[in-house]
């Protein structure tokens, strides 16, 4: 049986054009960290907490649930 339905903020965070051929793996890797650095400096801005949120990797992005009783309106005024 399904529990009570729960409300969260979904974040998709996704690198265009990542798996180019011109592009190598040393340029991916580099993406990747500077992605998740930006993704990191964000969440910390809008006051977000480890235990505020999941996220998963998805190779070339990232996939972040905020949690519904966590500030998750805060990292949309982050973004203006």
């Amino acid at each position: 049986m399904l529990g009570e339905p729960v409300h969260r903020t979904i974040l998709a965070i996704d690198v265009e054009g990542f798996t180019r051929r011109q592009r190598r793996d040393v340029d991916r890797l580099q993406m990747r960290r500077e992605l998740y650095r930006l993704l990191e400096q964000a969440l910390a801005r809008a006051g977000l907490q480890t235990g505020d949120f999941q996220s998963e990797d998805r190779g070339d992005g990232i996939l972040v649930l905020l949690n519904a009783e966590g500030p998750g309106h805060a990292l949309c005024a982050t973004t203006h």
